[in-house]
């Protein structure tokens, strides 16, 4: 590899860490948003939520361990990183037909106007 390759890859893992940082201080605001699912949400609302955040963590996990390898414990880590993917978006899915379902069953949007 390339001193230019090295230091493309360097630049590289920068910007996909200060991304990643960021996403971590957007999650206080998420969590947040979370808790009033537990609290008001329907129950399978917030089992779907619940399984969405440890998914989303799981992911996220994989996620660093890409964005710096010698941090983790090896394996293949893109093939890792595509299955949380994957599975985390399966849930998000689900996430939103809970929602979806809790307000389509508002009583009042079967109020006729």
């Amino acid at each position: 590899m390339s001193e230019a390759d090295r230091e493309r890859q360097l630049e590289l893992r920068q910007e996909a860490m200060a991304l990643y940082d960021e996403s971590s201080a957007q999650r206080d605001a998420l969590e947040h948003l979370q808790a009033q699912v537990y609290i008001e949400g329907p129950r399978r609302m917030i089992s779907a939520a619940v399984d969405l955040g440890g998914k989303m963590t799981n992911f996220r996990h994989s996620v660093l361990d890409v964005i710096d390898p010698d941090a983790s414990e090896g394996g293949d880590l893109q093939a890792a990183m595509d299955e949380a993917s994957g599975t985390a978006y399966d849930a998000y899915l689900e996430f939103l037909y809970a929602a979806s379902d809790a307000v389509g069953s508002d009583s009042l949007l079967a109020l006729d106007h």
